[in-house]
């Protein structure tokens, strides 16, 4: 049989790759592939493999907007386009791609490089998972924008900010050829949490100076990792 980047192909399935826009701003707030900061990458193909045996470190620390390397390993899109390999597609592989470039000229050079790789691989689709917000998302909307117009159909993840009610714009950016987006939430919307205990790390919380211990009203993107567990299925609270 046909082989795509290690895996068994289908003929006649269409063929699909997951896309990861990682977050890179620089000293604290960057990923690792294969130890290497991303700071000049260019779109890279992977086995997803190799992103689920670790290939990819999330170094930074905004905790709201990062993804963990522990979900990179076990991401649900990785999982889902197995799951599905062979059946209903196939599964071309993972396209790693840097976000948050300083200027609009090297945004739009990776979405087109991005586009480029897509049309080398073959692939009919490419499904889009974002990490960061404001300034990466412009970032996103060029690459989908770049995969639609050379003819490879672009399904892309996507927050939304909305205010705390919903009734706000929500989209940081937005092009005409993203008809196909799945909202995964509004990181706007406020949580309420319990007071606790007992608190590891300070005794004030930091982005807003309440005490550690008190009850917390803090919007959602304030939360470890809030917009990589939004695109993540079958997760949930429990205790320990």
């Amino acid at each position: 049989a046909e082989r795509v980047h290690g895996l068994a192909a289908a003929p006649g399935l269409p063929r699909v790759a997951a896309l990861f826009q990682v977050r890179n701003q620089g000293l604290a707030v960057q990923n690792f592939l294969y130890g290497h900061h991303m700071a000049n990458l260019s779109p890279t193909a992977l086995h997803p493999n190799e992103l689920l045996d670790g290939a990819l470190v999330n170094g930074h620390f905004r905790n709201g907007t990062k993804t963990p390397t522990l979900l990179y390993t076990h991401h649900p899109l990785v999982a889902t386009l197995y799951e599905r390999h062979g059946r209903d597609l196939t599964f071309a592989g993972v396209i790693l791609t840097r976000g948050h470039w300083e200027t609009q000229d090297l945004k739009e050079r990776t979405a087109e490089l991005t586009a480029q790789l897509a049309l080398v691989l073959g692939l009919d689709g490419v499904l889009l998972n974002q990490e960061g917000t404001g300034n990466s998302t412009i970032d996103y909307m060029l690459t989908v924008q770049a995969l639609q117009r050379v003819g490879v159909r672009a399904v892309a993840m996507v927050h939304e900010y909305g205010g705390p009610e919903g009734v706000d714009p929500p989209l940081i950016d937005f092009v005409p050829e993203a008809d196909a987006l799945v909202s995964i939430g509004g990181i706007d919307r406020r949580v309420l949490a319990s007071p606790v205990e007992r608190v590891i790390g300070g005794d004030v919380v930091v982005q807003h100076g309440r005490p550690a211990l008190a009850e917390q009203d803090v919007p959602l993107q304030e939360l470890y990792a809030a917009t990589a567990a939004l695109t993540a299925r079958g997760w949930r609270a429990a205790d320990f």
